[in-house]
Order: structure tokens, then sequence, then C-alpha cells
């Protein structure tokens, strides 16, 4: 994926299913307004994640689970380590992504701005705003995957060669997005729901680096 200069934000849900949208409400603009200075004010963000990545717009059955935790802050820093269904780490200084797999024991290294890695607008959500500026915000109508959510559809005004429409969750009461989906240009999806979210934690620095295991094998490109 292409950089785009935002936070953003990703999630599967059912995108086959027609649904209805309205302008947002003068509620909806103030919650976003809140939701926008709530995360450029936030220096970092952690949460356990569940991922639902679907490999066919034809066949819903092909779909991969991944769970994992995943750690944030500010500068583009990230780290997104899977524990489930096998253990993959996704490492962000700022500056590099690197990528090991544990069970090949193989790591990659690239920068940030030629990375293609699924997560990676993530990045872009901590310490950054401009959601009203960057989308065209429309409210939806559907049932939210959590009680009591605010679900809304988020297009970029600046056309994206990779991205269709992004869909998010807002828990209203901890001005926190906690559900996300992005659907490409094929229509493919890829969803994370975010549990047990903690900010401003004082994450150590020491977390978006990343020393190769002894004996794990450098390749060449992401997995």
């Amino acid at each position: 994926m292409k950089r785009f200069v935002v936070f953003l934000i990703l999630a599967l849900a059912a995108w086959t299913l027609p649904v209805q949208a309205q302008a947002p409400s003068r509620e909806l603009n103030g919650l976003l307004d809140d939701v926008d200075r709530n995360f450029s004010q936030m220096k970092d963000f952690s949460a356990e994640f569940l991922q639902t990545t679907a490999r066919s717009k034809t066949n819903l059955n092909q779909t991969r689970q991944d769970a994992g935790h995943l750690y944030l802050a500010k500068g583009h820093k990230m780290r997104f380590a899977y524990s489930q269904p096998d253990e993959r780490l996704w490492v962000s200084n700022g500056k590099m992504v690197y990528f090991y797999d544990s069970e090949e024991r193989i790591w990659t290294q690239e920068p940030v701005k030629e990375s293609t890695a699924d997560m990676l607008p993530l990045m872009y959500l901590v310490g950054q705003s401009g959601l009203k500026k960057n989308f065209i915000i429309t409210q939806l109508t559907r049932k939210p995957t959590i009680s009591g959510n605010l679900v809304v559809e988020l297009q970029l005004k600046k056309k994206n060669e990779d991205i269709k429409r992004i869909e998010i969750e807002i828990d209203p009461q901890r001005k926190l997005i906690v559900w996300m989906l992005i659907v490409d240009m094929n229509d493919l999806t890829n969803q994370f729901t975010f549990l047990d979210i903690r900010t401003n934690s004082n994450i150590a620095d020491s977390m978006f680096e990343f020393t190769p295991p002894a004996g794990a094998r450098k390749v060449q490109g992401p997995k």
C-alpha cells in the first residue's frame, strides 16, 4: 500500500451487504473532532488485536484469522507481534520496517516508504490529525460489531490507487477507534478489532527496534 498521509484504520465486516448511509450529524462531527484531538495528542497506543483477512471476494470461506499484540508510538513507530496461528513479527522504528518469521527463521528489512505491509497504515494513527480534512465522511446505519459503537465510512479525498474505502467503529465514551476495515480496489478486505486498549503508557523505544535472532537468515523483500 502506498502511504496516505494520515492515520488509518483497517477492518472487515459485511461488505457484501447493502448498508444505508447518511451525512454526519452535528453530534458525529463533534465526536470526530474529539477523536482527532485524542489521537493527535496521543504518545502511544497498545492493544490486543484480532485480524481477519479475506483472500477472495467471491468465496467468503477463503479467510485467514490472526491474533496478537500491537504497539504504536509517535514518529511512525510500530510493533505487530503475531502469536496465533503462528508467530511473526513486524517492527518499524519510523525509518525501516523489519519482518521476522520465527518458524522459517528468516528476516527482511526495507524503508518505510517502500513497504507494502498490510498493517502499515496504522503507523499513522498516533500523533496525527486531519480526519475530516483528508476524508469524505459518511455515517453508516448498519449494526456495529460492538454494541454502542458508531460506524463511519471514510473515503480519501485524494485518489489512492490501492484503497477503495475504509470503515471504522468509534467508541463514543473513550473517543477511540476500536474496529477498522480497509477495502482495496479488488474488493479484498483486511479487518482489525482492538481489545484491551491502553494509551500513553510510556512504551519503551526499545520495543520499536529489531535485532535479528542468532542464526536467523536475511532474505530480500517482504515475506
